[in-house]
């Protein structure tokens, strides 16, 4: 074979190696998380479900359900009534988050034409109407193992803080506990507004320290039902499904990374205690790179000089 024929080889191979490397990272690589940033606050504010300026200052995320950190899942709509379902989202959401010496305190401002939750029989069956489910993570390398919380305002008036979920070793274990801290709910007009105040002593991660610099993942996700669009699972014909802010990764969602701010520092998380499966570091990014990338580029190294010196026999 002259070397010519093989320079072509040589080339197409090179070429093919360069496409398969490049799928393969591109299939390990993360979508970008949400960055949000909870600045200390001197004053706590007054939970009566009333968010003003002057105590929670600006929202750190506004988003309607056009924003490209709304994610969507109506996952009990039927096909026909998918239009109808998504005239019922919530217009326009608000999040606030500050956070002190002893509480992460989070506000939510919903804005939505219909506010309708028929869970005045069963009280943990809250999430299958209009409701906040607010997460808040304990683990920085895992965003399942997390609290689930769930707030709502029923129709018969009463206010509900519900525990669903609390942390297990690989996720979240189910329960049905009241939240350890305290809220307010409120609808006026249009509008419906979400004080809470977490405690820390349940809230933050197992030998952390709370200050600025601390990190934590949040789900602010929105339960939604509007009394007409009726949805077929969940056994509830009432629950349509959710809105939630955040990244849409593949088939999950990455939750928001907030990081406090401002008064005291030195916050700091527990030490990493897993390492996310057949994945390594990206030495630019940080970010986890697929295995398979990474092997296959070596394997391309290796088949190129052995080709290489083929090429000068």
């Amino acid at each position: 074979m002259t070397m010519a024929r093989h320079a072509r080889r040589l080339g197409v191979f090179l070429l093919s190696l360069a496409f398969l490397q490049n799928a393969a990272l591109t299939a390990g690589a993360k979508a970008e998380r949400v960055g949000l940033t909870a600045e200390f606050i001197g004053a706590a504010p007054t939970l009566d479900g009333s968010i003003t300026e002057e105590e929670w200052g600006d929202p750190v995320a506004v988003f309607t359900p056009q924003d490209a950190h709304a994610v969507i899942s109506l996952e009990s709509v039927a096909a026909a009534d998918q239009d109808k379902a998504m005239a019922a989202l919530p217009e326009k959401v608000s999040l606030y988050l500050r956070w002190d010496k002893t509480k992460l305190y989070a506000g939510v401002q919903v804005v939505d034409e219909k506010h309708h939750n028929p869970a005045t029989q069963k009280p943990y069956d809250t999430w299958i109407g209009d409701s906040l489910e607010f997460d808040v993570g304990i683990n920085l390398d895992n965003q399942a193992i997390r609290w689930r919380n769930n707030f709502a305002l029923t129709a018969d008036g009463k206010q509900y803080g519900l525990v669903y979920g609390k942390p297990s070793a690989d996720g979240v274990e189910g329960v049905e506990e009241r939240v350890d801290g305290s809220f307010a709910i409120k609808r006026d007009g249009k509008t419906t507004t979400y004080e809470i105040a977490f405690n820390w002593s349940a809230y933050a991660a197992p030998g952390a320290t709370i200050g600025a610099g601390y990190k934590l993942y949040v789900n602010p996700q929105l339960h939604i039902a509007d009394g007409e669009t009726r949805g077929t699972g969940q056994g509830y014909e009432d629950y349509l499904g959710f809105m939630r802010y955040g990244t849409k990764d593949g088939e999950s969602t990455l939750f928001p990374l907030v990081t406090l701010s401002g008064g005291e520092g030195g916050g700091e998380n527990p030490a990493p205690t897993t390492q996310p499966a057949q994945t390594k570091p990206s030495p630019t990014t940080g970010e986890p790179v697929a295995a398979a990338g990474v092997l296959l580029a070596v394997l391309s190294a290796g088949t190129v000089l052995l080709l290489l010196r083929r090429c000068k026999k």
